[in-house]
């Protein structure tokens, strides 16, 4: 009886084992997940599994993604665990599905394996670490990677339309959709506007790429994650425009923001130069700053700027071989510390919203990075930040009355933009009372605006006159611009129209002798003797080159209308025209024929022919 009981117990051990599947059960074998892949569809496939870990589990289509070192595939029709690695085989039907619901072509197959018997499988399943594999969007999405479980760094994440679907965007600008097509995020899940690390099945859905996350643990929101932003100015990651020697406006960064991973920089002219982005010869694309240019540098809501590292441009001297590096800022606003400059390296740290720096001399950089964290209690915030003061007053005349260096609320009433500059850097204006010149302000105006309203600026006291200079609060925001505005010059002789009250003002001098004197000067003089140089635009501060030369000048019954300059030793005239008695614009002989001179009836030059009576050359000629 013993005997028969312990073969028994032998036949029951056996009969629970699960069935081993023999050949005749499948038609094929498959060593690995590729492998089964490449399997003819409608094929039954043995399917070896060697630490192949389960991804995720489709609700909606009762599917598992599983993955091993070869490729993932989709198995349904056996249950499995999310997050177990796999040790053994699984029989089952091949076969594929055109996840291009478009179908023109398609852009994607999923294979999968359905199983019908389970008894032919046999594996183990143990714990495993859910960790998917880091790619950028660009290498994620290919037919190769359906199915695998991946991971993007530092996305942006924003909501598309109504819908479920939200847009993922990387540092290179690369996109593709996530959605919650799992159904495994909280139904009060806030999604992050931005991701240091998100870990998902990566799916072709419908139209389009999807990383599908498989748990709300999976998607890191970036307050949890210190992250920097590198504004490369050497090799222009921002896709600046870049000034050269030759055109030095083109990189002008004045009023201008720059954004990288949602750091933005912003930019505050000095008063006699723009803070500009470069060709500085051999040594390369660079920031340029000089002393007085302000940068400012203002991390993405939610987050500090916790260290600023300004790495300078080097500088040799061609004597002595020394090497200085031209990083020169300093702290203006926003707390924190700076190391020592003209060293290789700057660098800021503190913890800040924003921070605010300003060049102590002249300052070259290559490129400035930026390391972030999550906003705290000790943050210094943007909203709590000192205003800056502003000393208000009414027109030009009380303007050119403030205080050297001092900041300003100036109301403007009629004031009309006169002239411009060579640089591009500025312009004229004056109203009834009074002259001054916008320089460095990015303010962009054209000859004629009439400007009335408010702009708040800094003033600087110049020989050649009052500066209208830049401060983080200057635009055109406050002003009405009308067009077409007229002047009417200061007139009478030189002793009454030069004097301080009139610089950068338009003066008019009539009956006077203008002798040229070199290419870019002449002399006048009046009736009473008195002279005064006028100048012929050969440098950044004038509008244009009104003649060739000036050096063939001989006029003694001329006509000189102009803007008056204060120089450093005495005044001059920047010639707006030149009228030569009663016989026109005088052509001189140095001048070559194809430069055309074209003005209206006051003398003003014109950059073409307009409607009514023209001066071409000394001729009039009317355009209907």
């Amino acid at each position: 009886m013993k005997k028969i009981s312990t073969l028994f117990l032998m036949l029951m051990t056996l009969l629970a084992l699960p069935q081993v599947a023999r050949a005749a059960d499948y038609d094929v074998e498959a060593a690995d997940i590729a492998a089964f892949n490449a399997a003819e569809d409608g094929k039954v496939v043995k399917l070896t599994l060697t630490n192949a870990r389960v991804n995720a589990f489709n609700d909606l289509a009762g599917t598992y993604y599983v993955e091993d070192a070869s490729g993932a595939t989709a198995i349904k029709g056996i249950n499995l665990t999310k997050g177990t690695a796999l040790n053994g085989s699984i029989v089952g039907k091949k076969g594929s599905e055109d996840m291009d619901f478009a179908n023109t072509p398609s852009l994607c197959i999923e294979p999968s394996l359905t199983v019908t018997d389970a008894t032919l499988s046999s594996f183990e399943a143990t714990a495993t670490t859910l960790a998917g594999t880091v790619m950028t969007i660009a290498d994620a999405c290919a037919q190769v990677n359906h199915g695998k479980l991946v991971m993007l760094n530092n996305i942006s994440i924003e909501h598309i339309g109504n819908g479920k679907n939200w847009k993922l965007t990387d540092a290179a600008g690369n996109t593709m959709k996530t959605r919650d097509l799992f159904g495994v995020l909280p139904a009060d899940y806030t999604w992050p506007e931005k991701a240091s690390e998100m870990t998902g099945v990566l799916m072709y859905y419908m139209t389009g790429w999807f990383l599908i996350p498989i748990s709300a643990d999976m998607i890191v929101g970036t307050s949890a994650q210190v992250l920097s932003a590198t504004f490369d100015f050497l090799n222009n990651n921002m896709n600046l425009a870049i000034g050269t020697a030759t055109d030095v406006n083109a990189g002008n960064l004045g009023g201008k923001m720059v954004k990288m991973e949602g750091v933005t920089l912003s930019f505050v002219n000095a008063m006699t130069m723009p803070t500009r982005y470069y060709l500085n010869g051999s040594r390369g694309n660079q920031l340029q700053a000089i002393a007085g240019g302000m940068m400012r540098v203002t991390a993405p809501a939610g987050y500090a700027v916790v260290s600023i590292v300004s790495n300078g441009n080097k500088s040799v001297n061609a004597k002595t071989g020394e090497i200085t590096y031209q990083n020169s800022w300093g702290i203006v606003k926003g707390g924190g510390s700076i190391t020592e400059g003209k060293q290789e390296t700057q660098t800021w740290t503190g913890n800040a919203e924003s921070v605010l720096l300003n060049a102590q001399g002249p300052t070259y950089v290559e490129s400035i990075v930026v390391t972030l964290a999550a906003a705290n209690g000790e943050t210094a915030l943007l909203s709590e930040e000192a205003a800056d003061s502003y000393t208000e007053v009414q027109g030009l005349a009380a303007f050119s009355d403030a205080a050297n260096n001092s900041l300003v609320k100036l109301t403007l009433t009629d004031a009309i933009i006169t002239s411009d500059m060579v640089n591009g850097w500025g312009y004229y204006v004056q109203d009834a009372n009074a002259g001054a010149h916008f320089y460095c302000t990015a303010l962009d105006f054209e000859v004629g605006d009439v400007l009335n309203g408010t702009v708040y600026v800094k003033k600087s006291n110049q020989n050649m006159g009052s500066r209208i200079c830049m401060t983080e609060a200057t635009n055109a925001q406050g002003l009405t611009i009308t067009k077409n505005g007229t002047v009417t010059p200061v007139e009478g002789t030189i002793a009454e129209i030069n004097v301080a009250t009139n610089k950068c003002r338009v003066v008019k001098l009539t009956g006077v002798t203008v002798k040229g004197t070199k290419e870019s000067e002449a002399t006048i003089t009046d009736a009473a003797t008195n002279t005064i140089t006028i100048n012929n635009g050969k440098t950044n501060y004038y509008a244009y080159v009104i003649q060739e030369s000036l050096a063939d000048i001989d006029y003694s019954n001329a006509t000189v209308t102009g803007i008056l300059l204060g120089g450093s030793k005495e005044n001059q005239i920047m010639p707006l025209s030149i009228v030569n008695g009663g016989t026109g614009i005088h052509k001189i002989a140095s001048q070559k024929d194809e430069n055309i001179q074209i003005y209206n009836l006051q003398g003003v030059r014109l950059n073409k022919l307009q409607k009514g009576i023209n001066i071409v050359n000394g001729k009039k000629v009317v355009m209907k």
